[in-house]
């Protein structure tokens, strides 16, 4: 192996063990984080069953963890470390 491919190596190792969300951009992280509290905050007022809040977390949390996840892990995983 030359020297350049040993930096090249270690430079995609070190990439690999970055995490995803240290990468966010910090307004899409604020805004998500601010809407999703006062839209449960909104529901819970205006609601008097706690458990449709409770629900609508879940549903949301259920579907972005088993579809929307996974999906755009992969496109932003084909993007940085394609060849």
């Amino acid at each position: 192996m030359e020297n350049g491919e040993d930096i090249d190596t270690e430079n995609q190792g070190k990439r690999r063990q970055s995490l995803a969300y240290k990468e966010m951009r910090n307004s899409y992280y604020y805004v998500a984080t601010i809407l999703l509290f006062y839209t449960e905050i909104f529901g819970s007022i205006m609601l008097n069953d706690i458990g449709l809040i409770f629900e609508f977390i879940s549903a949301i949390a259920i579907s972005a963890i088993a579809f929307i996840f996974p999906g755009v892990f992969y496109l932003m995983a084909e993007r940085k470390f394609a060849t």
